[in-house]
């Protein structure tokens, strides 16, 4: 007996961005929503510290509309660090 399962093709692995902020990957349709609550964490943490030891939001890292995931990443990973 054939399992329901049998004969589909895979499905491709999802497309992970990487977050500038903390650096996390998450799906293509969910970092936008991410980067916003990771924006509000960020600054929250921020407040915390005493103001001589606080960092400015980092700055989306810009790049083209045609850019590559991997070069997307990439500018992440050099934003997050």
């Amino acid at each position: 007996q054939e399992q329901p399962w049998e004969g589909r093709t895979k499905m491709p692995p999802p497309r992970m961005v990487l977050c500038y902020l903390c650096g996390k990957e998450f799906g293509s349709s969910s970092i936008s929503i991410h980067e916003a609550q990771c924006a509000k964490t960020f600054l929250a943490q921020q407040e915390l510290l005493p103001t001589n030891q606080r960092k400015p939001l980092p700055q989306k890292p810009e790049v083209g509309e045609g850019t590559s995931l991997a070069k997307r990443n990439e500018a992440a990973q050099e934003a997050y660090e």
